[in-house]
């Protein structure tokens, strides 16, 4: 059995402190350091149609309304972040969702709470259909879910903002979308890979070799 130096052992100790100070860090900061929120907004557009059919052959309507090139618009709005929403950060305005189609109609609003939602469809002058979310109190996790009839294909934008807030929108598979999500998951376990890699493969083995022994 080999014993240490104490040059060894300062090391090795040295090693654990550092990663103990780093892991504090790293609450700390997600306490107390950066609390801006974070909300996605992601969309998927699905003809209702596969083929487009003649005139005369077939039509899709909505309360009893004609739709042209009838599309599924499905929204999901979810708090990423590491805090609530609050009504606050609204400022008095709503966020509005501008469709950039017509829309028909809302089918479904759901929350994944159970709580309540604070939507309102509405249109423009040029009878392009957008999405009002109101000013309200969104819990961390929380996501609503909006799904519309729509004619075409839709491309929502946010308009808007929310007081330190930053808002992700994209397409559901978007690269945007996806990179969102996956930091959100993985932003602790990412830095405490990272935070395990000063770790010396030889002290450890000595250090359990010795014990052994």
């Amino acid at each position: 059995m080999r014993n240490w130096t104490t040059s060894e052992w300062l090391a090795f100790l040295a090693i654990i402190a550092a990663i103990i100070i780093g892991v504090a860090a790293i609450l700390a900061t997600r306490t107390w350091g950066n609390r801006r929120g974070k909300v996605l907004v992601a969309y998927s557009s699905t003809r209702l149609l596969a083929v487009k059919p003649a005139a005369d052959e077939l039509k899709v309507t909505f309360n009893d309304a004609p739709v042209n090139n009838p599309h599924l618009l499905s929204l999901v709005l979810k708090n990423i972040g590491s805090r609530d929403i609050t009504r606050e950060q609204f400022d008095g305005r709503s966020l509005s969702i501008e469709l950039n189609c017509p829309l028909y109609g809302v089918v479904q609003i759901e929350s994944s709470d159970g709580g309540p939602t604070y939507v309102d469809p509405d249109e423009d002058d040029h009878g392009m259909g957008f999405i009002l979310i109101e000013p309200s109190h969104i819990p961390k996790g929380t996501s609503w879910g909006i799904d519309c009839i729509v004619s075409g294909p839709a491309n929502p934008k946010v308009g808007g903002r929310l007081i330190e807030a930053d808002i992700v929108m994209g397409e559901t598979a978007s690269s945007s979308v996806i990179k969102a999500l996956a930091l959100t998951v993985s932003e602790v376990g990412e830095v405490a890979v990272a935070a395990a890699v000063p770790f010396s493969g030889r002290l450890i083995a000595d250090f359990f070799s010795s014990w052994k022994k």
